[in-house]
């Protein structure tokens, strides 16, 4: 069975159904699908990152930096909550399937690759985004919105839950636990 952790945002409910819909109809029996609550994660511990609201916008404590989603930390868990087992997509919720999810699995071979992710510049030019949250530019900005990881590979098993819960997001989103071994091949 092959398994997707979907960005959930209560904020974003709307957009994580149908992305579930279109996985489930598209893509059969073979999968199956997680949403990642920040709110059952902190429940079990496994999600501890502090924020804190100013004017509207959550601010990450570690490194206070804005941030838009309650899943922008904890799509760097999947590794640990597939038990650093397989293979594992994680999603964010604002996608939108047009062919079966099964593909993206068979294509990646994970033998070598800890994370295979989608390669490109980036630069926002505007300075704030979906419901007018602060637009931060970063080094491999949106690679993490769609990431098939390797949960048995060495690297990922750096990405371990008190890992997530206290590294900056720059780092997170930039891939510092690949630093030496970034991905070269492009799915």
């Amino acid at each position: 069975m092959n398994t997707v952790y979907i960005g959930y945002d209560p904020k974003e409910d709307t957009a994580y159904e149908v992305l579930k819909f279109t996985i489930e109809r598209i893509s059969g029996k073979n999968i199956r699908i997680v949403p990642l609550r920040r709110d059952i994660l902190e429940h079990i511990g496994m999600y501890t990152r502090k924020s804190e609201l100013i004017h509207g916008q959550p601010y990450d404590v570690i490194d206070g930096r804005p941030f838009s989603t309650e899943f922008s930390f904890s799509r760097f868990l999947v590794p640990a909550l597939n038990m650093y087992q397989g293979k594992a997509l994680f999603m964010d919720s604002d996608m939108y399937l047009r062919a079966d999810i099964n593909e993206l699995f068979d294509l990646c071979n994970m033998d070598y690759y800890p994370v295979y992710c989608v390669h490109h510049k980036y630069e926002p030019e505007k300075t704030t985004k979906m419901d007018g949250k602060e637009q931060q530019p970063y080094r491999r900005k949106n690679w993490s919105s769609l990431m098939m990881f390797n949960c048995e590979h060495a690297l990922n098993k750096q990405l371990t839950p008190e890992v997530v819960n206290t590294q900056t997001g720059r780092w997170l989103h930039g891939f510092g636990w690949l630093v030496g071994c970034l991905i070269k091949k492009q799915i």
